[in-house]
């Protein structure tokens, strides 16, 4: 019986502890709200602005490995030890504090987020190197003449 009531209690903190995204990181100020949650598979979501009021997704993304050891990297500098912050970082539920890390955090995670946008800048179209001359030239016709009507 006391076997049985111990691999039970093992069983629910196994399953409370599952249940806990693996990072939890958010920051707020008068103008500015985001909140990122990493679950244990590598799942990134984001929530921006209104959407983190309202406990909306703005946006979810799957980690590569390479995001994932970053991360982990950037954790590990983080602390127990209280201190005063606007960040709140929680790791497997534990609230970590370090200022200068949990901005770096916040970086790293920011510039994922921020990616979502790359597919969408790649495929604009870009100018040829005809349209760059000729837009310099432009640019120095132009202050040339503006020089000489100011003189």
């Amino acid at each position: 019986m006391k076997r049985l009531a111990f691999v039970l209690v093992l069983a629910l903190s196994a399953c409370q502890q599952s249940q806990n995204p693996w990072v939890e990181c958010s920051q707020s100020s008068d103008d500015m709200h985001v909140q990122f949650v990493i679950e244990h598979d590598g799942k990134m979501t984001y929530r921006g602005g209104m959407d983190v009021i309202a406990e909306r997704d703005t946006w979810i993304y799957q980690l590569g490995q390479e995001d994932i050891e970053r991360i982990q990297m950037l954790l590990s500098a983080l602390t127990m030890e209280h201190i005063d912050s606007t960040q709140v970082v929680l790791v497997n539920g534990t609230q970590m504090y370090g200022d200068e890390e949990c901005k770096a955090l916040l970086a790293k995670l920011r510039q994922l987020a921020s990616s979502r946008f790359d597919a969408v800048i790649d495929g604009l179209p870009k100018p040829s190197a005809d349209v760059l001359i000729q837009r310099s030239i432009e640019v120095e016709r132009h202050e040339q003449e503006a020089r000489q009507s100011a003189e």
